[in-house]
């Protein structure tokens, strides 16, 4: 029976390409996949990248090497079909680069057609928002290209190009500083998957730089989630249902792709936790039912609403949040121009699905649960990591310590007993 297997070139190198073998009739081709990893994140058991935060593409990365496996035997069994025997080695290699990796014999891989073929590779592999990002690269690249009347290919793409892109990004189509970022990272990707697949040598866009202005998140105090939370909202049981998925959030931590998706199955009520396998990390998380959690269960005979789009929620939640009377001004910080502009913002304008987990994370900060124990529940890995996560102000950070046992002096009391 035809099969693929997928090897390191080179164990003992820092990153080495892998390679598919695939055995067929007592014969066996050997060919490049295009694929780079470092061998200590590589599992020879299972021929897959391992679960690791080291590599966090390893779900594509995977995918991609399961694409070429089923690849391959699809081709040899429509060479078994329509040239009713066996291919040679030779045939079968020939069609695999050809089918498998767009290396067409008297045709030359192209900027434009390697991002196409890209594209329609990882449209199973990675998450739609991600493919439209993709297509809204290549569309820009496509818009420079007609107003620069000229055919970009991989030996375009250096520091004189980026220069001119990123102007045209801005004059052109106002594109804004993190999107810009986006398409610049996008584009670089491209030209790195090309290049270690072998398909160009120019390597200029490693110095492309793709600088972002930090989002400005915000965390609701404890008392702008009761408000929110005590809201009457059998009016609408549209944003009813929003406000109490999004209080959960905020009293387990969970990301919204994990708590919209939480399962009867995943709570114990007895024990008063909740259990779940989150889909981003993939990590098993086990959380404290908080009172809040109960009682929204108990609302919905135990069980959870359903979830509307990320979109939606995040404009119900503004809703919600000016209704809940969270209206203080938040001074948010942009850039124009190169000019720091300083915008009074009301905060229930700043709300988005994520304020929750970063509402959990700093409450319990600031409510003096043990860090070591919050960041079990959160998945940050380091103590820095987390500091940089939640939101708290140096007044806020003065308030809570001001009860303990070093600034009382009750430290100094029990150390001269």
């Amino acid at each position: 029976m035809a099969s693929a297997k997928f090897y390191l070139k080179d164990k003992t190198a820092e990153k080495t390409s892998i390679q598919m073998h695939f055995h067929f009739n007592g014969e066996k081709v050997k060919l490049g996949t295009g694929l780079t990893i470092r061998p200590q994140l590589w599992n020879p058991k299972t021929q897959r990248a391992k679960t690791s935060k080291q590599m966090v593409d390893h779900v594509s990365f995977n995918g991609r090497i399961s694409q070429l496996a089923k690849g391959a035997e699809d081709i040899h069994r429509k060479f078994l079909l329509e040239m009713k025997g066996e291919p040679t080695r030779t045939e079968l290699k020939e069609q695999l680069e050809k089918e498998l990796l767009g290396k067409h014999q008297g045709e030359r891989v192209t900027l434009k057609s390697f991002i196409v073929d890209f594209i329609e590779y990882k449209q199973n592999v990675v998450k739609p928002a991600t493919i439209k990002v993709y297509r809204t690269t290549k569309k820009h690249l496509e818009a420079y290209e007609k107003k620069a009347k000229r055919t970009l290919d991989f030996k375009d793409i250096d520091l004189s190009f980026y220069d001119k892109f990123v102007a045209f990004l801005v004059d052109e189509l106002g594109v804004n500083l993190n999107s810009r970022s986006k398409y610049i990272s996008t584009l670089s990707g491209f030209m790195n998957e090309a290049y270690e697949r072998g398909h160009h040598e120019n390597e200029a866009y490693r110095k492309f730089k793709a600088p972002r202005k930090p989002a400005h998140n915000i965390y609701l105090t404890e008392d702008e989630i009761s408000s929110i939370y005590a809201l009457n909202l059998n009016a609408t049981p549209g944003l009813d249902k929003v406000r109490d998925l999004f209080v959960v959030g905020c009293c387990t931590g969970l990301r919204f792709s994990d708590y919209t998706k939480l399962e009867t199955g995943s709570i114990d009520t007895k024990q008063g936790i909740l259990t779940i396998h989150t889909q981003k990390t993939e990590e098993v998380v086990s959380i404290p039912l908080h009172y809040r959690v109960k009682e929204i269960l108990v609302k919905y005979s135990n069980t959870l609403p359903k979830a509307i789009s990320n979109q939606k929620t995040n404009e119900a939640l503004k809703k919600i949040g000016e209704l809940a009377g969270v209206t203080e001004k938040e001074s948010v910080v942009s850039f124009e121009g190169g000019k720091r502009i300083i915008t009074p913002t009301e905060r229930y304008k700043l709300i988005k699905t994520h304020t929750a987990r970063r509402s959990f994370a700093t409450n319990a900060y600031l409510q003096k649960v043990p860090v070591l124990a919050i960041m079990k529940i959160t998945g940050h890995k380091t103590e820095r990591e987390f500091m940089k996560y939640i939101k708290v102000s140096s007044a806020e950070n003065a308030i809570s310590l001001t009860e303990h046992s070093f600034f009382t002096g009750e430290s100094q009391l029990r150390a001269v007993s």
